[in-house]
């Protein structure tokens, strides 16, 4: 409970209005207060509509002998007003015997105690209504609890939205090995990485891990304390760094850490944060980081990243999810779990039971737990005849993607280009620029139509909302995002395969993402649709056009509102990050086209100073051809080493001096620039806490091979000194507790068909 100090953080006009705010919402009534000034015994009134009146006091002091000596002074006042009820609030704290002082003074007026609210009782009222708190700024802007849930409300709300689907994933979920192997190397590493191929239940595995930490029983199953509080994020990690806080045992959920469909370049210093955010958690031993990737994704990351394979790197505590851990007893427990939460009509039940179907169903070599989820969560059973159940249920494990394929084909014209549109837009993206680019589609592509017309918009987004796409309120309207990742997997590959739906959707882009949303070259295999040779003419065209204009379609999480109800903002991408793109996902195209690129980087854009941009421009500048960019190149260096912030900016640049800026290496040398490298550090060394100090050592290291006369202890210093304390942290009895665990669940759950039989058996009437 709060125990805020109301005398000393409102004024008297304020605890006035406080106490009848408080004492409306509690009692149910309408009190009204009266300007400041003399009040004739009055504070509050509120008037019955029998003619009776209630009156109340807001009495602000701070020691009791003040109160009552004012008290005795307004005996008088209220026998002349005779009220039919008389209540009494201070800032004051009174003991039993101080409010039966009072009933005693105000008799016959003060019915019981429970009209005289001193200090305690106004804060435990006040708990009961966290609105009225709200609305008194000074003191919530006191109150470390409702500070901390108003600044991280963004990370705060993204883990209640998450809380709930971990509630929904309970009533489905069947204990596999993948649960016992993952808990344990997360207790003895503090951290894991789930990782395994789309749909295969990475999340789901990571939900149960959460939900098993938070539980009560986890304490009388293991002997280690139940965790105290879960943060979820699926966009940064710098979400789950503002809500660590000392002394709570706490549990992070990092989901689809490095993409959702494909590898996606993270934020500056990736790696490095990541990677030092493992050590905290590892180093404050009350921490628990639970991450999830598609295996392809993390194999793309770690040949990306560097810090990734280092001797902590990833591959060290990762948990694959793969299909050879789900026994048969546990893929029908799946099943039957999925049948049951769906309440899916007996007639259809009855189906799967008739020649053991579900055995067929069971074994088969597409079995997936999304398939599954997909099948019976969308309704299938509404679109087809009971006796058609089992035959349609099989198609979908025949033939995966027809879980989406299918009801793709059966969308109207407008629907299926919506879709298509949608998909090649990078993400969740703002419903008004998602109708504007397919406005534009369409006017490009049915010239004789002349407008899409609005009716056939609205049925068309009927279809495919919560069908294939989510729409959500946000606070710069509605935002748009697929209904899981099955649905842009399948748009994916129809795109891949279909020449001339890539060259539709090439031909017709407006907003700059979507060239790279679903696009990428043919250099390599990957999950994207791969722009030939062919088409090379088609995306440069594309390119070109959406430079010019350049729109950018990019969002970023912003927070949700009091209504929970997430919120994504436009965040426009700049041109230095586009062009980092361009460059990254399509090497072989542009060696094709020596200087493409570089024509395009020119000293404004070159020089904007949007946020996080110093690195953005060096790092490009150090992937294309120097030769051929078009700079002023001494009045590029003036501009870099002004906007220099910190170490970490520090190091980027030095590191580019040499092929970027190669007349200044020298004066990376002086001691002019030296002097500025050093204050920088002492200035990031008075700022960094000693969970940072690793990083910042390796900052330092990293510039004493460039700058040899660079010297710098303080830091290496304070490193030895913060890590003497540290400790390897290993929960062993968990580990010997998931092995006992998991012998146990084997002998209760065979494998034999007999079980299986048992269990379906259970679903007959």
């Amino acid at each position: 409970m709060v125990n805020y100090d109301f005398r000393n953080l409102l004024s008297a006009y304020e605890f006035e209005c406080f106490c009848r705010d408080l004492i409306n919402k509690h009692e149910g009534l309408d009190l009204a207060n009266f300007a400041e000034g003399r009040d004739g015994g009055i504070d509050l009134r509120y008037t019955h509509g029998k003619g009776g009146i209630v009156i109340v006091q807001a009495k602000r002091y701070k020691e009791y002998n003040e109160l009552i000596s004012k008290l005795k002074k307004e005996v008088d006042k209220v026998k002349r007003l005779n009220p039919q009820r008389y209540m009494l609030t201070t800032s004051v704290d009174l003991t039993p015997a101080n409010k039966q002082e009072i009933i005693t003074l105000f008799a016959p007026y003060i019915k019981n105690e429970n009209d005289i609210l001193g200090k305690q009782d106004l804060n435990k009222i006040l708990a009961l209504y966290p609105t009225v708190e709200q609305q008194y700024y000074k003191l919530w802007l006191t109150s470390t609890s409702i500070l901390f849930s108003i600044l991280k409300k963004n990370v705060i709300n993204w883990t209640e939205f998450e809380r709930h689907e971990i509630e929904e994933t309970v009533k489905t979920y069947v204990m596999n090995d993948s649960f016992g192997e993952a808990l344990n190397k997360l207790l003895k590493n503090r951290y894991v990485v789930i990782s395994g191929e789309p749909g295969i239940g990475k999340t789901t595995l990571a939900r149960m891990l959460v939900i098993n930490l938070l539980s009560d029983k986890f304490t009388t199953l293991t002997n280690i304390d139940q965790y105290e509080d879960f943060y979820y994020t699926d966009s940064q990690i710098d979400d789950l760094v503002g809500v660590m806080q000392e002394g709570r045992r706490q549990v992070f959920f990092f989901d689809d850490f490095m993409g959702r469909i494909a590898f996606e370049d993270g934020e500056k210093n990736f790696d490095n944060r990541i990677v030092k955010f493992i050590k905290a958690c590892q180093q404050k031993k009350d921490k628990l980081l639970i991450l999830t990737t598609r295996e392809y994704i993390l194999q793309q990351g770690l040949i990306h990243y560097a810090r990734f394979n280092d001797g902590q790197g990833l591959e060290m505590s990762k948990c694959i999810v793969d299909m050879g851990k789900y026994t048969r007893f546990v893929r029908a427990q799946i099943l039957y779990n999925h049948l049951v939460a769906n309440e899916i009509p007996q007639s259809y039940i009855n189906a799967l039971l008739k020649d053991k179907n579900y055995l067929k169903i069971i074994d088969h070599n597409h079995f997936s737990p999304r398939i599954i989820e997909t099948f019976l969560g969308k309704k299938a059973h509404e679109h087809c005849a009971p006796d058609d159940y089992y035959k349609t249920i099989k198609g979908f494990f025949d033939h995966p993607d027809s879980v989406w394929l299918d009801a793709f084909k059966r969308l109207s014209d407008v629907g299926r280009e919506a879709l298509l549109v949608l998909s090649t837009m990078n993400g969740i993206v703002l419903f008004d620029d998602w109708k504007e680019a397919y406005n534009y589609f369409f006017d490009e592509v049915h010239k004789e139509a002349n407008y899409l017309d609005e009716q056939l918009w609205k049925e068309a987004v009927k279809m495919l909302q919560d069908n294939f796409i989510k729409i959500r309120k946000g606070v710069q309207g509605l935002y748009v995002d697929f209904y899981n990742p099955g649905v842009i997997d399948v748009l994916t590959r129809f795109i891949k395969d279909n020449q001339s739906t890539k060259r539709l959707l090439l031909d017709h882009t407006y907003f700059v993402e979507q060239v790279f949303g679903v696009f990428r070259d043919d250099r390599r295999i990957n999950p994207h649709a791969n722009v030939p040779v062919e088409l090379y003419s088609s995306f440069v065209d594309a390119f070109d056009k959406c430079w010019h204009s350049f729109r950018s379609c990019n969002t970023s999480l912003y927070y949700k509102d009091e209504k929970r109800d997430e919120s994504y903002v436009r965040s426009p991408q700049s041109k230095t990050a586009v062009l980092s793109w361009l460059y990254y996902d399509y090497q072989t195209m542009l060696s094709t086209m020596p200087g493409y690129v570089e024509q395009k980087m020119t000293m404004d854009i070159m020089t904007d100073n949007m946020e996080d941009n110093l690195a953005s421009q060096l790092s490009l500048l150090n992937r294309v051809n120097i030769s051929e960019v078009h700079l002023d190149m001494d009045l590029l260096f003036e501009n870099y080493l002004y906007r220099i912030m910190d170490s970490a900016d520090l190091l980027c640049f030095v590191e580019s001096v040499e092929k970027v800026f190669p007349d200044y290496v020298e004066y990376i040398e002086s001691e002019e620039f030296c002097s500025m490298a050093v204050e920088y550090l002492k200035q990031d060394l008075d700022n960094t806490s000693d969970d940072d100090l690793e990083e910042l050592n390796d900052i330092v290291h990293k510039l004493c091979e460039y700058i040899p006369e660079l010297e710098y202890e303080p830091v290496t210093e304070d490193i030895e000194k913060a890590y003497n304390a540290y400790n390897d942290y290993i929960e062993s009895r968990a580990e010997e507790y998931y092995e006992d665990y998991h012998h146990g669940y084997n002998d209760r759950h065979g494998e034999d068909s007999y079980l299986i039989d048992n269990l379906f058996s259970s679903l007959k009437q």
